[in-house]
């Protein structure tokens, strides 16, 4: 098992195996890789040729198996992915929201039995995997937690695994430092250190964050003041994704976040103080959007660094004024509720989440 600055690496050495799993929190942090996967082993001229891709809710064991076999055009090798690959994990079957992009044709998911075959078909094949292919199959965890299933446990004696591994220290800043003279960004050994501290088992984010400073400061020393405003508390974005998941109606995704708060130590009143700030916040921005302000001229009438109000900007165009008054209004009760009754604080997170989902 390796982390994705180990495949980089290896890209860099030409050291390309003929196939690999790979998972993370960040589907940009898998599509880079990919990438770089792609441009490392595929003419440019022939790619549409030669890079094939599949949906792994509905990928039928043969036609995934014969585009393996198909040989390349006028070229060495050629790229099978299977994004979205839910066969991969364990026990019942998870629905998801996430899309490949806009071009994807939405489609039924497949059923437990039809994912099982798919699965055990390729335990049976995957040694017979032709050298001028290169299979990669990735999904997105729901959770830092989540656990590697069995079912990747077994392919990796065969596969390499490409993951979210946690990445620390000197191996860190030296990964980070690595990024910010690609992007052109200057920082100092202090401000590298501080910035590293925060970024600490968020090895997927870290390119993000390091584009981000470098387009914020525009060639100038980054500052600690900078790192402070472009990476807002650790609670805060996990606010910011529940409510991209109350967006998606992903129920799953949305009480594994809530749960990872609980876990940090979080108390539920905190919590739906919090996300009740995030909705009054979206449906100001929202109204203020409407009326034609920029988002400079919003960011100081709220008090948000400009930054963080844009990302907000493109959150509150998920919802309508109605559904983010509906979830305020479910906020309310839910704060109302735990204090006038008996229920379970967790229970109410439940209720509230899927209220919100529904309405």
């Amino acid at each position: 098992m390796m982390d994705f600055i180990e495949f980089e690496e290896n890209m860099k050495k030409g050291k390309v195996s003929n196939c690999y799993i790979m998972y993370g929190l960040e589907e940009e942090q898998i599509k880079k890789d990919i990438s770089i996967l792609c441009k490392k082993v595929l003419n440019p001229q022939f790619m549409d040729f030669n890079y094939t891709r599949f949906d792994g809710l509905n990928v039928e064991e043969e036609e995934l198996i014969n585009a393996c076999e198909t040989l390349p055009f006028m070229d060495e090798k050629k790229v099978v992915v299977v994004y979205r690959a839910e066969f991969l994990r364990d026990g019942k079957e998870k629905k998801t929201n996430e899309s490949e992009d806009e071009e994807e044709v939405k489609a039924s998911p497949k059923t437990g039995t039809q994912r099982d075959r798919v699965y055990k078909a390729l335990i049976s094949y995957i040694d017979k995997l032709p050298p001028h292919c290169i299979l990669v199959m990735y999904y997105i965890i729901s959770s830092k937690r989540e656990k590697l299933s069995s079912r990747i446990t077994k392919l990796g004696k065969m596969v390499d695994v490409v993951g979210s591994i946690k990445v620390r220290g000197d191996v860190l800043e030296k990964r980070a430092r690595q990024l910010f003279e690609e992007y052109g960004g200057q920082i100092g050994a202090v401000e590298l250190k501080y910035f590293c501290q925060e970024m600490e088992d968020k090895l997927p984010m870290l390119s993000l964050e390091v584009e981000k400073l470098c387009s914020y400061t525009m060639g100038r020393p980054i500052k600690k003041e900078d790192i402070n405003a472009l990476l807002p508390p650790e609670t805060d974005r996990d606010i910011f994704d529940f409510v991209d998941a109350l967006a998606e109606k992903s129920l799953s995704k949305s009480l594994d976040i809530v749960n990872e708060l609980l876990y940090k130590g979080n108390k539920i009143p905190s919590i739906l103080r919090m996300i009740e700030r995030q909705f009054n916040l979206l449906i100001q921005i929202k109204k203020s959007v409407s009326r034609g302000k920029s988002k400079e001229v919003i960011a100081k009438e709220l008090g948000l660094h400009p930054f963080v109000c844009g990302k907000m900007i493109e959150q509150s165009r998920k919802f309508s004024e109605k559904s983010l008054g509906g979830c305020i209004d479910e906020c309310l009760n839910s704060e109302e509720a735990l204090k006038s009754s008996s229920i379970h604080g967790a229970t109410q997170l439940e209720l509230l989440i899927v209220s919100c989902i529904t309405s």
